[in-house]
């Protein structure tokens, strides 16, 4: 018994285990790929601030609303880049 009179515990390893039981390893699935994002999100994966995306980025991509919610599509996101990227090199 602990100074309390609680049952002592070593922490729930293996070792405090049943006899005759073994530990389960938990599988962990790999992610789901995103195919949307919030605008938050991708405002973060393009490195800008709101200000800056409701400026320059959001005139130029399709979003989808889900009632209030907005999602803008990865493939918008990979879009907008490409039609940006190709603007600077034809200088």
């Amino acid at each position: 018994m602990g100074a309390r009179g609680q049952p002592e515990s070593n922490g729930g390893s293996p070792s405090s285990l049943p006899a005759g039981s073994t530990a389960k390893t938990i599988e962990r699935k790999p992610p789901v790929p995103r195919t949307a994002l919030s605008i938050a999100e991708a405002c973060e994966s393009l490195g800008v601030s709101w200000d800056t995306w409701s400026e320059y980025i959001a005139p130029e991509v399709r979003i989808v609303r889900l009632g209030r919610r907005q999602l803008v599509p990865v493939t918008e996101l990979e879009r907008w880049l490409a039609r940006r990227a190709e603007g600077v090199l034809d200088r």
